[in-house]
């Protein structure tokens, strides 16, 4: 504790001498509060997209196995939306990179603003993005997707441009692993992208 009051992580370390007068304590106590600020932001940095501030794909990929773990020892549902930008390209070379990345952080707002506190938002890289929603039926998940659809529509945090998003729906299935339980919310995105984008199939 600081003579403030306020307390602080640390090392102590107690060494002992032999004197005259007989055993000598000495403790050396050290301040940790830099060290495991720099380890907390390393940990941040290696974990989070560094544009949204989402879970980066090997961070969701990581949260995504942990569940289809528990999914499986407990038999809980489990269900997966993938999300991609419409027409991001266009975007891009119309409006300029800087527009570009300007939508995909307003993608991440409106994800954390819209799924609830357990269910964990990644960036996949480019203009995809995945959304785990753990104890949460097909029917559930659909409609918790159609939401962000909605809300994507509605966005209007990028001055002077709309932008709509596709959205695919899977729900796991019993021998997956991450990447099977993907690859099929992925071909459902390939759906409504076909479908006339700016929609969800499931």
């Amino acid at each position: 504790m600081r003579k403030d009051g306020t307390t602080f992580p640390a090392e102590v370390s107690i060494s002992k001498t032999q004197a005259p007068a007989g055993l000598e304590f000495t403790a050396i106590i050290r301040d940790e509060t830099e060290k495991l600020d720099l380890i907390e932001q390393l940990r941040v940095e290696a974990t989070t997209d560094y544009l949204t501030g989402l879970h980066n794909r090997r961070s969701f990929i990581m949260r995504l196995e942990e569940e289809i773990s528990r999914s499986r020892r407990y038999q809980r549902l489990l269900s997966v939306a993938v999300i991609d930008v419409d027409n991001f390209k266009t975007i891009n070379d119309t409006q300029g990179h800087d527009v570009g990345d300007q939508v995909l952080v307003a993608l991440g707002g409106i994800f954390r603003e819209q799924c609830r506190d357990h269910d964990v938002s990644g960036r996949m890289g480019g203009e995809e993005f995945c959304v785990l929603m753990p104890e949460t039926t097909l029917e559930k998940a659909t409609e918790s997707a159609e939401r962000l659809r909605k809300s994507v529509e509605d966005c209007s945090a990028v001055a002077d441009v709309r932008f709509t998003a596709s959205l695919g729906v899977a729900t796991f299935q019993g021998g997956e692993d991450s990447s099977q339980i993907i690859s099929r919310a992925d071909e459902k995105l390939y759906t409504a992208k076909q479908e006339g984008k700016n929609r969800v199939a499931f």
